[in-house]
Parts: structure tokens; sequence; C-alpha cells
């Protein structure tokens, strides 16, 4: 796997869950300045340590959105135990933090956008009818298991419904999540004009996985990072080897203008927005280090008594070795 990652973060992974939450980003700066700082505050809020990389697809050919999130997922590898894969015109309603904490199973956290249900009524998605998508939770071990998402899936369309097409192939146990979201607009909703592959990705939709096709056969080079501060940094990422080829060749009826300009005052809005100048990848709340402080403080007494009960032994010892025979001991 060929990968570039100048000054890559280390492995933050501890006794706290670690989220990793990516959002594949091209050309949404409206939509990225909406969502940041609502995300970070509810990240916050859960109480557990995040990392929340946008991956930014640093050229102007067609959009491969699965190779962007896949190439998330790589950068974070090491550092989180869950992913959380979420699409930038995604803006969660919901109060409820535990919409980012993590879950026993995998699947996805929108259950409803605001003014009608993503879902039916089947949490298993026995069929194929459900949506699953604009913010998928993935548990660490099952999107490698998988190997990710596919990357024959070039322009808009259907990489989120071929994961779950993976997901249930390879028997990883599903759940609906509790998340109600609302559909941020944006320039380019005609989305099936601006893809003329879009027929080409519905009949790839079902077929059987690839083991050689997905998150580790994936190349790409990260030729820019900006660190927003709250746990946030934005990748540039460039495909090279057999991604870059079919990138060029995929792109060839492609002709939209696309702005790679990164909005960076973002840096200074996340922390107006959320009230804080720091960050730390693995936040407890005040609950955690009470119970540490306690646990200490119990440890302590019990070596305090032991020792006293170990010298007290020592001290009848000595007395009874020095005493003179006929004393009575």
């Amino acid at each position: 796997m060929a990968v570039t990652v100048p000054g890559a973060i280390g492995d933050n992974k501890g006794a706290m869950p670690v989220a990793g939450v990516i959002i594949p980003y091209r050309d949404r700066a409206e939509n990225l300045e909406t969502l940041l700082p609502r995300l970070v505050t509810l990240l916050k809020r859960a109480g557990h340590g995040y990392h929340v990389a946008v991956v930014h697809q640093h050229d102007r050919r067609l959009f491969n959105k699965a190779a962007v999130m896949n190439a998330g997922a790589v950068l974070l590898r090491n550092q989180v135990d869950y992913y959380l894969f979420h699409d930038v015109d995604a803006y969660p309603e919901s109060e409820d933090t535990d919409t980012y904490g993590p879950k026993s199973r995998s699947g996805s956290v929108v259950s409803q956008y605001k003014g009608f249900y993503a879902f039916h009524d089947d949490q298993t998605w026995g069929d194929d009818t459900g949506y699953f998508g604009g913010c998928l939770h993935i548990k660490h071990d099952d999107f490698w298991r998988i190997n990710g998402f596919s990357l024959k899936f070039w322009g808009w369309g259907a990489e989120e419904d071929n994961i779950l097409h993976r997901l249930k192939y390879y028997q990883v146990p599903l759940k609906r999540h509790p998340g109600v979201f609302r559909d941020l607009q944006h320039h380019d909703d005609a989305r099936y004009h601006n893809n003329p592959h879009f027929q080409e990705n519905q009949k790839l939709l079902y077929q059987e996985p690839d083991p050689k096709d997905g998150a580790s056969q994936l190349q790409f080079q990260v030729v820019g990072r900006h660190d927003w501060g709250q746990g946030v940094r934005v990748y540039d990422v460039e495909w090279s080897g057999a991604a870059a080829q079919m990138s060029v060749e995929k792109s060839r009826q492609y002709s939209r203008p696309v702005s790679l300009d990164l909005p960076h005052h973002l840096r200074e809005v996340l922390v107006q927005t959320t009230g804080e100048n720091s960050y730390h990848t693995s936040v407890r709340p005040w609950w955690v280090w009470l119970l540490v402080a306690l646990a200490a403080a119990v440890g302590g007494a019990l070596v305090l008594f032991e020792s006293r009960r170990t010298l007290g032994r020592w001290l009848g010892v000595q007395r009874w070795s020095t005493a003179d025979p006929g004393d009575s001991v």
C-alpha cells in the first residue's frame, strides 16, 4: 500500500473509545462551514476521544467518494476504535450525544432526515430497500474485515449501498442508530447529469465483493495537511498508481468546474463557536477522574494497612527472638 503521510499523528488508542470522523470533501465550503462547528460541539459533549479528518480530493477530476473515505480510514487506522463516515451535507439536528458514541454494532446513524424517514421499519436491513448513508458508524475491525469501500464507484451514487451489500455479504451484524439530520443544500444537487457513470455504478452495486478491491489496495499520497484545531485536520489527497490511471480514464467525460480552495477561516470559527481553545484526543468526563481518584485513595489505604500489619508482625518476631528464655512470652 503506497501511502505518504507527512507528519502523521501517533498511536492514540487507549482505554476510552476514540471516534474517527471522516468527512469526504471537495468544493462544498458552505456545507463544511455549517457542519463543523455543530459536529465538534456534539463530539465534545459526548465525552470520549475523537479525531475529525476532512479528506479533500485535491484534483479537478471525477470525484471518488468511496476512495476518499478509504483514505481517511487508512490515515486514522491506528488511532481510533470506530469510524463515522459523515457526509458534509448531513447536519445533525439531534441533541443526543449518543448519536456519535461507541455502539455495539456497525450501522447507520441517520435514521431520519428532517421531514421524512430515511429507513423502513426493518432495522436489520433484511432487504435492500432501506436508506443506508449520511453518517455511517462502522467498527474498526468490521471495516477492515470487509476491506472498506469498493474503489470502482466514480462520480455520484451507489458507494454506500455497495458497502451495505459488503457488510451483509460478510455477515456483519447491523443496527439502526437513532439520529435526526437535516439535508443541507448545495450547488450540484442535480446529481445524475453530473455523473456520466451513474448507470455503470448501478450495475456494479450488487456484484460479489472482490477481496482485492478496497481500502487495502488504495494508493494515494497526502500532498497537504492543515490543522484547524479542536481535533480537526484537513488532508489534501491525490491518487497514485492504479487509482490515478482510473481517475484520468473516468474523467474524460467530466467537465464540471471545481474549486480546490479550502475555508481556512474555519479554524477561528471553531474556537469561537465551541468556546474552547484546547483539545484532547482522549477526553475524560469529570466522573471518570473522580473514580480514578477514589481508586487511588482506596489503593493507598490498603497498601498502608498491609504495610503496618507486616511491620507489626516483624516487630513481634524480633521481640520474641530477643527475649530471655526465662521470660514468658
